[in-house]
């Protein structure tokens, strides 16, 4: 924590926002040699418990949190369970048996920020970013503390500010008020434990107004909120949000039935949870990572994920920036395509959680009709029920032998990837179909694939040959990039 009498003036990367996004983003790049001030206000309401699903332990081992929250006294969760669409219960344990963390979400952001701090970030806490304007080869940022108003000069800025938005908010896109969302929440207490197959589950439920959604922090306590849209459920004051809240987690007939012998602990508290998108998430020597670049819906699940994976990938592109400047372009249309990605794919899971709720209009009915740009994933799942494509697949089945050919006029196009933490620009394929230029499919690249197919006289040959230079890949995933180049004309067979 920086001491009063040392107010800042200067420094290399300034970031603000001490969130999982500000605060992991600010730990990789203190670990990358910068100087890192993170500057950050005292929460503003109550905490809430969110879910950390195994998918985000990679993440966590990334931007060097792993072994923390491993040793931390979150409750270890194995699932979920779903009351959806007026279906009977159903138990969804994590692929593979794996485990998650249920997290207290001031305890998870402190967690981080001590880990931040532990690099060698410099904290200035309590302070308030107020604004930023560019100035020379980087940003001045005024900061608010107790002492009154201090202007920052920094080489680069990352606005981890959540939904203030302090740069990313001058570029968000309106939002359709029937997408507007409001969480209410509170705690409850039940010493005895809860009356369910598993304690540790995170669970959802949907309605017609809208879903529930309970998270454990403990053995005893949960949290209970629900999401409503306050247009259409109208929310009216302090006394008015509590009524509402009762009202409406007592008629989810499995979260209303947890209640029963439970004590709620605190006041019922809102939070916006309306989600919404920065038109552009980067400009001159800054960027946003996190909810300041994007919220999306909770109904998602991607919140703490997308939150570490942008601030991994807004380090990345920081460093880059700072270090090789001459890949500051492609570093930064990287990462306006990955968060584009991050939106599109969770607004496509809102979607089809949305159709699946049961209910054709209300709350659910904007949420169906959500268009999205084409994300990896579904490339992917389009062209594997291609008919092409399959035809493809059957033919290399049938053939015992093949020989492969480039063919001639295979467009490629230089493109940012990520290498360590820099990004550099590398080739990328021109695939046809495909709305821009792919480099892998289903981790299989396509490059190294079109330079091995010629030189091996059937398919598994030509697996073993690849797996030599690429490393290990699933076979069915490379027969399927196979079938791919074969079915777009990009491989002929000879």
């Amino acid at each position: 924590m920086l001491p009063r009498a040392m107010t800042p003036r200067a420094c290399e990367v300034l970031v603000l926002g001490g969130g999982p996004a500000g605060a992991a983003a600010a730990r990789l790049l203190a670990t990358w040699g910068h100087d890192v001030i993170l500057v950050d206000r005292e929460p503003p309401r109550p905490s809430l418990a969110e879910s950390i699903p195994p998918s985000v332990l990679p993440l966590l081992q990334v931007v060097g949190a792993a072994g923390a929250i491993e040793a931390a006294d979150f409750v270890r969760a194995t699932g979920n369970t779903v009351w959806w669409g007026g279906r009977a219960r159903q138990m969804e344990p994590f692929p593979g048996n794996r485990t998650g963390y249920q997290v207290l979400r001031s305890a998870f952001d402190e967690l981080l920020r001590d880990e931040a701090v532990s690099a060698g970030v410099r904290l200035w806490r309590p302070a308030t970013a107020l604004g930023a304007v560019h100035a020379g080869e980087g940003q001045l940022t005024r900061i608010a503390d107790a002492d009154g108003e201090h202007e920052v000069a920094s080489r680069w800025v990352v606005d981890a500010t959540g939904r203030s938005g302090i740069l990313a908010r001058r570029q968000r896109q309106s939002v359709a008020s029937e997408l507007r969302t409001v969480a209410l929440a509170a705690a409850w207490d039940r010493p005895d434990g809860w009356p369910l197959p598993d304690e540790t589950h995170t669970l959802v439920e949907s309605a017609e107004w809208g879903w529930g959604w309970s998270v454990p922090s403990s053995m005893t306590r949960r949290y209970m909120t629900v999401m409503l849209n306050p247009s259409s459920t109208p929310v009216d004051g302090q006394a008015g949000m509590t009524a509402r809240y009762l009202e409406l987690l007592m008629g989810l007939p499995a979260l209303g039935a947890l209640t029963d012998g439970a004590q709620r602990a605190g006041e019922v508290f809102a939070c916006d949870a309306t989600p919404y998108v920065a038109g552009d998430p980067a400009g001159d020597s800054w960027l946003a990572v996190g909810d300041a670049a994007s919220f999306i819906d909770p109904l998602s699940s991607f919140g703490i994920k997308k939150a570490l994976a942008s601030a991994w990938l807004g380090a990345v592109v920081a460093h880059t920036c700072l270090t090789k400047p001459g890949n500051a372009s492609a570093a930064l249309q990287l990462f306006r395509e990955r968060e584009r990605a991050y939106v599109d794919a969770a607004a496509a899971a809102l979607r089809d959680l949305s159709s699946d709720a049961g209910h054709l209009a209300g709350f659910w009915g904007a949420r169906q009709t959500l268009e999205t740009e084409e994300t990896p994933d579904h490339l992917v799942t389009r062209l594997r029920n291609d008919p092409e494509v399959l035809a493809a697949f059957t033919e290399l089945r049938a053939r015992p032998s093949s020989r492969f050919l480039r063919a001639p006029g295979v467009g490629v196009t230089m493109r940012g990837v990520v290498r360590g933490n820099l990004v550099v620009s590398e080739p990328h394929l021109e695939l046809p179909g495909a709305e821009g230029p792919v480099r892998y499919l289903r981790n299989i690249d396509l490059l190294t694939l079109l330079e091995v197919a010629p030189q091996a006289d059937d398919a598994g040959a030509m697996y073993t040959t690849y797996v030599g230079v690429a490393g290990p890949a699933d076979l069915p995933d490379f027969l399927g990039a196979l079938s791919v180049l074969v079915a777009r004309g990009v491989l002929r067979i000879a």
